[in-house]
């Protein structure tokens, strides 16, 4: 019998262990991840068996990495639509395509398998695939959620990090997801798992991220919609320790150009670019990415209803007021200060920063309203009309405010400013 090297696990840790499939719609069945890899196979024949590289070839090469207690970190870039998405969660399927549960029908035991290049053998039958869309995917997850999953996840497994996420923008470099990001690779490097990054705009990441952590650049440059696959290019980082770029960010820039120079942006085909990255620093061979949408269709509407849920979840959690109802803030606002102001001396403009959780800034942007706000409940009595009517510059100094809100408020709003 061949040896197999996985633990062997009891009747009760199974059931423990088999916890984390319970979400059907979430996981994968043993026959939908045996389809999808005939399906790949396929369609690599059908690309050719000279090909160097492909998509399950290249899941072996992190796989074999990760064993040889590395980590994989991997961006994937490319213009929108391209199927930076379909790369992203097919690389994750085929990573761990015989990872999970499976019975040895020889002596009858079960074992969890980690991921392997190779099938565990004729007398193993699989009972569960290790691979679920809410594990193994981060949809714009907080910190603290994608620490969890990372951790959480098995040992050479995958975690993608998806498209959209604002956490890994340059400009928010120093947010808690970014520095966990950089200290989990140094101090969780046993774990030996792989991310990927979904990232259009490799410049965008910060350079620590990007020079010391990426290994590895997907670059999705050609999409054929109707023949039902896209084309994708693999770069690696240059190991010259002496050099500031180890991805030559600048001279393959100028050589890109250099090579198209003849031909105008929207004349450039799939082959033309493939033909200039051939020489450009870095690159290490070009595959085909078959679609999902086509080879495994309901795992793809899996992943596209759950990276909506996600993104209108985000959308809602985030702090946008709707415009038609700024104007009624900022009056709100105003007249709240003005009623501390004229009642409570004690009550200074950061403890109305506190109490609104808004900036002391701001708080004196809407003290100092537009003349056409003020004009709506601010107007001056007749017999004010020869005093000084000239607006406040500071919220140090009162400005009356009429005491009836009727003009502007409804009647619920009314009674909720009134109580």
């Amino acid at each position: 019998m061949r040896q197999v090297k996985a633990r062997d696990i009891t009747d009760k840790s199974i059931r423990k262990y088999s916890k984390e499939f319970e979400d059907k719609d979430c996981s994968i069945t043993p026959e939908e991840m045996d389809d999808l890899i005939f399906q790949v196979e396929e369609f690599n024949k059908f690309c050719g068996i000279d090909r160097t590289l492909n998509c399950t070839r290249l899941s072996n090469l992190f796989i074999n990495r990760l064993k040889k207690d590395l980590d994989m970190y991997v961006n994937v870039e490319g213009m929108r639509g391209f199927g930076k998405s379909n790369l992203v969660l097919l690389l994750n399927l085929l990573h761990n395509r015989y990872a999970g549960i499976w019975r040895n029908t020889t002596n009858g035991k079960m074992y969890k398998i980690l991921p392997r290049t190779t099938h565990p053998g004729k007398e193993f039958v699989r009972l569960s695939v290790d691979f679920n869309f809410q594990k193994n995917i981060s949809f714009l997850d907080d910190v603290d959620t994608l620490k969890k999953k990372f951790n959480e996840i098995s040992q050479y497994s995958t975690l993608a990090i998806d498209e959209g996420s604002k956490n890994l923008h340059r400009q928010n470099w120093q947010t808690k997801v970014q520095f966990m990001l950089v200290s989990m690779s140094d101090t969780e490097r046993y774990q030996n798992k792989c991310v990927y990054i979904c990232f259009p705009n490799f410049k965008e990441l910060n350079s620590v991220f990007r020079n010391d952590r990426i290994g590895v650049r997907l670059y999705v440059y050609a999409r054929n919609k109707s023949a039902g696959y896209s084309s994708c290019i693999m770069s690696v980082k240059d190991n010259n320790r002496f050099i500031a770029d180890p991805w030559h960010l600048e001279e393959n820039a100028k050589l890109f150009n250099h090579q198209l120079k003849k031909v105008t942006m929207t004349q450039r085909t799939g082959e033309q670019i493939l033909r200039a990255e051939k020489r450009l620093l870095g690159y290490a061979g070009n595959f085909h990415v078959p679609a999902l949408e086509i080879i495994a269709p309901r795992l793809w509407k899996v992943y596209k209803r759950l990276k909506i849920e996600n993104a209108q979840r985000e959308l809602s959690n985030t702090s946008v007021r709707d415009p038609k109802n700024v104007t009624k803030y900022k009056l709100a606002i105003k007249m709240l200060m003005a009623f501390l102001k004229e009642n409570r001396d004690d009550i200074k403009l950061k403890d109305i920063a506190k109490l609104t959780n808004i900036g002391e800034s701001t708080l004196k942007e809407i003290w100092n309203l537009e003349p056409e706000v003020k004009k709506k409940f601010n107007e001056p009595s007749t017999s004010d009309a020869n005093e000084d009517t000239s607006d406040s510059n500071s919220p140090d100094e009162y400005v009356s405010i009429s005491d009836s809100p009727k003009e502007y408020l409804s009647k619920e709003e009314e009674n909720r400013f009134n109580t």
